[in-house]
């Protein structure tokens, strides 16, 4: 506790000072002043807690001082008066005022000073803590209401639909209230960090949000939330100096400038078309991200409108499938060792194409399905663990793709058997290789008996024999391996997911779900997403 004592008479302040020792006692005797102006000199620069003052001084009295530090909102120190027997009149003006408690000169021992002090000290430190029980509450509660608004624009623009009343409802009861006005909203994705710096995810997204709040100060509408790992959506009003598209290009910049300069981060930042209404926010986000992909082919981060992307995300082009075909050749006839080379053409080819990356990622990860399935089909393990899938379906650059094939390569080469190394028959192998070519369609086993010309009976005694499963539980599970990955992607809703592995029947896929994992679809989901959002 620092302490600094104001008289005019300065034997007082040193007796005062000899009186008790100080520093046992936890007090720090940092200054005296012979007045009131001197005084508010030096608890401009100290900052004392405890403030002892005469009531008689020239120039500004303890009077008046005490009414200047009271009027003061950055001072919470206490005062205590000193004051002589025939000064009660200002001894009352002076507590009136807000001191706490008085000393009277004459008679003033070390204990009476030292219980003055001691009750002034637990005051202080009483109303440190009630302080700081405030802040963390009040901390608590706008973390909870961040992290409500970041949930509701997740479930915005990655969740169902919500009907008109509902969107209503949640976004009034947020203080989310854009109205009908022309809106745009700015997709943020970190591209470059120091790991090390920002190991713990809050810490980055709290700061990245401090700069983009920032530069919204003022604004109608200024939305920020956190969508998913390293990825952020600014949303904004469409009017006033962002309505031209060179006001929010300058915007865009602005805050991908502040961010490298002060937070050393390389983002991307796209703007998004103009919308009117949260309904719309989903497709504006998703056509943002979308464009961002071009990043995949260029050297550095990007700051662009969406609508300039040029980034192909229709169905794969034809070169594309030929390489792909080629790939899936080579892994047919064993000879994996030409792999590596056949993927700096599919990337080659890819950024003349200007492929989207989630297509490669779905091309290249065709051509491991039909290594998993030589695999199977060879006795081993077969199956590329999720880790591996994510890097490439996740991978920023085409040299963070190249990386991360080279690593699905290595294990599959380690856990995998060549598929030379046959232990299932070669109609069992087409079989399964069959199932993975149409895992996203309804097969028959009419169909996949006429694939393998063989007899439907015959056939599925075959694939028990050899496998130790039916070919509908083999099929099963392997449409519940595939599910379990593409839940894992936000741009995917679980119905979407369902049809991606060929299960049209959202009920019946909940069903094959929860019963091989435990849990429901839509809460896999759920903990998946959570689970990303980490730098």
């Amino acid at each position: 506790m620092k302490v600094i004592i104001v008289d005019d008479e300065k034997m007082l302040r040193i007796g005062l000072h000899m009186m008790i020792p100080w520093e046992e006692h936890g007090y720090e005797l940092c200054g005296g002043a012979e007045d009131g102006l001197a005084a508010l000199g030096m608890i401009d620069r100290l900052d004392p807690d405890i403030v002892i003052t005469d009531l008689r001084m020239p120039r500004m009295d303890g009077l008046e001082l005490i009414q200047e530090l009271q009027g003061r909102p950055g001072f919470r120190g206490k005062i205590i008066a000193l004051s002589n027997y025939d000064e009660y009149a200002l001894v009352r003006e002076a507590l009136k005022l807000g001191a706490l408690d008085y000393l009277l000169k004459v008679t003033l021992k070390a204990e009476e000073l030292l219980a003055v002090l001691g009750k002034t000290r637990e005051l202080i430190l009483a109303e440190r803590q009630e302080r700081e029980a405030d802040r963390i509450k009040t901390e608590a509660v706008m973390e909870g209401y961040r992290l409500s608004k970041n949930r509701f624009f997740q479930e915005l623009i990655y969740g169902e639909p919500l009907s008109d009343s509902e969107l209503a409802r949640q976004a009034n009861r947020l203080k989310i209230e854009p109205g009908e006005r022309p809106l745009f909203l700015l997709y943020l994705h970190v591209d470059r960090y120091d790991q090390n710096k920002w190991s713990q995810k809050q810490l980055m997204s709290f700061s990245i949000r401090n700069i983009v709040s920032e530069l919204m100060t003022g604004m109608p509408v200024g939305e920020f939330a956190e969508i998913a790992g390293r990825e952020y959506m600014v949303l904004l009003s469409g009017q006033g100096r962002h309505a031209s598209d060179s006001g929010k290009m300058q915007l865009a910049k602005q805050i991908a400038d502040m961010l490298r300069m002060y937070l050393n981060l390389e983002v991307n930042v796209v703007v998004s078309e103009p919308f009117t209404g949260l309904r719309h926010a989903s497709g504006a986000y998703r056509a943002c991200k979308r464009a961002a992909g071009i990043r995949f082919y260029l050297p550095a981060p990007v700051v662009m409108h969406a609508g300039e992307s040029g980034c192909h995300d229709g169905s794969l082009p034809p070169p594309i499938v030929r390489l792909q075909d080629d790939m899936i050749a080579r892994i047919r006839s064993g000879e994996t060792g030409g792999l590596a080379d056949d993927m700096e053409a599919l990337l080659e080819a890819a950024g003349e194409a200007r492929l989207h990356p989630s297509l490669l990622a779905r091309s290249t990860l065709t051509v491991i399905d039909c290594w998993e399935a030589a695999s199977a089909g060879a006795g081993g393990s077969g199956a590329l663990p999720g880790a591996y899938r994510d890097s490439l379906a996740q991978a920023g650059t085409a040299g963070e793709f190249r990386a991360a094939f080279a690593e699905a390569l290595r294990y599959l080469e380690r856990h995998a058997p060549p598929p030379a190394a046959r232990k299932y028959r070669k109609e069992v192998r087409e079989i399964i290789e069959y199932l993975l070519r149409h895992i996203d369609r309804k097969i028959t086993l009419e169909a996949v008996a006429r694939h393998v010309n063989l007899n439907e009976s015959h056939m599925s005694r075959l694939f028990k024999n050899e496998t130790g499963q039916t070919i509908v539980g083999y099929l099963n599970a392997l449409r519940m391996e595939r599910a379990r990955e593409l839940l894992k992607n936000p741009d995917l809703s679980v119905k979407a997911v369902a049809e991606e592995v060929g299960i049209p029947d959202p009920f019946y896929f909940n069903r094959l779900f929860r019963k091989l994992y435990g849990l429901s679809p839509t809460d896999y989901k759920k903990q998946a997403l959570k689970n990303q959002n980490c730098p």
